[in-house]
């Protein structure tokens, strides 16, 4: 099952020069975004990886045990992969959902860690579906935590932490903004990012790029396996994703080809793994996907005994310029406003739950520094919310409505204000449009980078 260098090179090249856009949520995307704009692939700086010296053993290679204490203990508990009840799961299913495993030595870190009874966390970040939407309960038959289950079972005598942070409506824009609060604190030794179903705009390439490289350079050096979902319709931005995935050589685990195989060869189709809603999986989608990544686990731990040492290196050529890189949420426990006038704080039920809010029409004004700046924004079903007028140093920006009504729900959105080549101290506004009837507003945060 596992493919040989030659044909990962292959399907990488011909991945990459195949490059585009295969599809988009179905859910609402924000109300203003920036005009895409064509990137030349450019080349960052990644931090320099020494590889520890050793003698090499009698046959030539440098074996991963030589260079990292692996306890021969490793394999004694190896959980199985989750199981899917009555669907089964061929190699052929799993051939095509592991579509590239990637440099394995962070992961393969992670494993003999573990296995030497130390502390390890498995965090993942994505979306309503990582979040566990349709699944149920959600907090236990999600994807996340079954597949975090299989550490669990296979490390007996270490200390497994689980951090699940996706939030529902959310795209990789988002994601590398919160991130570091998020799941970076929390020092992880893998990080699963999944944003394939959410991530449509222009913007995305470069977010979920920069929410990558953010990952990998983090001072933990954890893994990152990039996991691809779809829908019912295989609308996503996995064609997108994967070539990040294959330029940063790390793991593409792929539902989506996993669930099209089975489907072609009639294993099983979305109405035995997906809910009626054509997006979320129902229990035995999560299932199958927890199987496939656990299947993957499985094939990591094993090769770890006999396998060559080959540390990995940040690759520098990246596909976009990775402007997002440092971003954060600034919000109300993080920066205070220098003017404002009808807006007050409050708590929300959302996981953005700070907010800035005015119910009668006000304006607020932020002094910021940065190169990038973006709005998160809270939209609601009830016709109250109105459009707000957004100014970076009174120069009108754009229009953002509220109004989400006709809209599958309440969510928070965002929308990108402008990139400085440079950068500077600027003023963001936002007022209510002199047009608008309704007058609410809620404000979640800036994003700054």
């Amino acid at each position: 099952m596992k493919k040989s260098p030659k044909m990962l090179l292959a399907l990488g090249l011909g991945l990459v020069l195949m490059g585009g856009l295969v599809g988009c949520n179905n859910q609402p995307s924000a109300t203003s975004e920036t005009p895409a704009t064509s990137e030349a692939p450019v080349t960052t700086e990644a931090p320099d990886t020494v590889a520890p010296t050793t003698e090499q053993n009698t046959s030539g290679a440098t074996l991963y045990k030589d260079m990292v204490e692996v306890p021969a203990t490793l394999l004694d508990h190896e959980a199985a992969a989750t199981d899917t009840g009555s669907l089964t799961i061929t190699d052929a299913l799993l051939e095509a959902g592991i579509i590239n495993q990637g440099n394995i030595t962070r992961l393969a870190n992670a494993m003999a860690k573990a296995a030497r009874g130390e502390e390890v966390t498995i965090a993942y970040i994505g979306g309503s579906i990582t979040d566990g939407s349709s699944a149920s309960p959600q907090a236990t038959k999600c994807y996340a935590y079954l597949s975090y289950q299989w550490w669990v079972e296979t490390f007996p005598n270490a200390k497994i932490n689980y951090v699940n942070a996706g939030i529902g409506a959310t795209d990789s824009y988002l994601g590398v903004h919160r991130v570091q609060a998020d799941v970076l604190d929390h020092n992880p030794d893998v990080v699963i990012v999944e944003f394939s179903v959410n991530d449509c705009k222009s913007v995305n390439e470069e977010s979920y790029e920069s929410l990558i490289r953010r990952i990998l350079n983090y001072e933990t050096n954890p893994a990152v396996i990039c996991l691809f979902l779809t829908q019912e319709n295989n609308s996503d931005y996995q064609n997108v994703h994967q070539v990040v995935a294959f330029k940063a050589n790390v793991a593409l685990i792929s539902y989506k080809n996993e669930l099209n195989a089975a489907t072609e060869s009639g294993a099983f189709s979305w109405s035995d793994v997906g809910s009626t809603d054509g997006t979320h999986p129902k229990n035995e989608g999560h299932a199958v996907i927890a199987n496939l990544l656990t299947n993957y686990f499985r094939q990591v731990i094993e090769q770890i005994p006999t396998m060559e040492y080959e540390p990995y290196e940040i690759p520098s050529l990246t596909s976009t310029r990775c402007r997002y890189m440092n971003g954060q949420m600034l919000t109300t426990s993080t920066i205070t406003p220098t003017a404002c006038e009808g807006f007050e704080e409050v708590k929300i039920s959302h996981p953005f739950s700070e907010a800035w809010k005015t119910v009668d029409g006000g304006e607020i004004s932020f002094e910021v520094t940065g190169s990038n700046f973006g709005l998160v924004y809270y939209g609601t079903t009830d016709g109250k919310s109105g459009k707000y007028d957004v100014y970076i140093d009174d120069e009108l920006m754009m229009t953002i409505d509220g109004n989400f009504v006709g809209r599958w729900g309440s969510y928070a959105d965002y929308a990108e204000l402008k990139k400085f080549k440079e950068s500077g101290t600027h003023t963001i506004t936002i007022k209510k449009n002199p047009e608008s009837e309704a007058t609410m507003f809620t404000i979640l945060g800036l994003e700054i980078s």
